[in-house]
């Protein structure tokens, strides 16, 4: 009888200790890559997960076709969650080899590519800490080159991302444009690579 209740204790305890590791091991998402050009902002801990939305501009038709103009979820440092609630399509949570790969990919040494006149971005990815605070943002319009990010971006860095990656990782998170075959995919004045 005296060992019932410890078996008891114990199987209780276990999916609490289970839990607590993870929460443990999800605050460690926040990239650790060697990147040098990645500022000290997105390196600080506190990163519990990092969720890649697709969402429809307001007035954008299923095919694609939008207002003209600029639209973006990410002004004043801020990411406007509550209209993204309203608008966003689908989402996938991203995995730690995900994030480090979305960070990468954003702070590149990639050639600087144009700026195209539109800015209409579909994607988003934010980060989230434990409480379920948004801390950082990561906004990809891939029509004219543009990301925007939550803290800014570094001068240095404007326009330097390796978007034809960011667009694979968007397609293998199904949240890449339901009008546009992953395939057809070329950043604007980007050479189309031979096959």
């Amino acid at each position: 009888m005296m060992h019932t209740p410890r078996i008891f204790v114990a199987s209780f305890l276990l999916p609490i200790l289970s839990c607590s590791q993870q929460a443990e091991d999800a605050g460690s998402t926040t990239p650790d890559s060697e990147n040098p050009r990645i500022p000290e902002e997105w390196k600080a801990e506190g990163i519990a997960r990092v969720i890649g939305y697709r969402f429809r501009i307001p007035g954008e038709d299923e095919k694609g076709g939008h207002p003209t103009g600029h639209f973006t979820l990410c002004r004043d440092s801020t990411v406007d969650l509550r209209s993204l609630e309203k608008i966003q399509v689908n989402s996938a949570e991203l995995n730690s080899e995900q994030i480090r790969r979305l960070v990468d990919l954003v702070f590149s040494d990639a050639d600087p590519l144009p700026h195209v006149a539109c800015y209409s971005p579909h994607q988003l990815f934010v980060f989230y800490d434990s409480e379920g605070l948004a801390k950082r943002a990561v906004e990809i319009c891939f029509l004219c080159n543009g990301v925007r990010t939550v803290p800014p971006l570094p001068e240095a860095q404007q326009r330097r991302h390796d978007l034809r990656a960011l667009a694979q990782l968007c397609d293998e998170l199904g949240i890449w444009a339901d009008y546009e075959k992953i395939e057809d995919y070329v950043p604007h004045s980007t050479p189309a690579l031979s096959p």
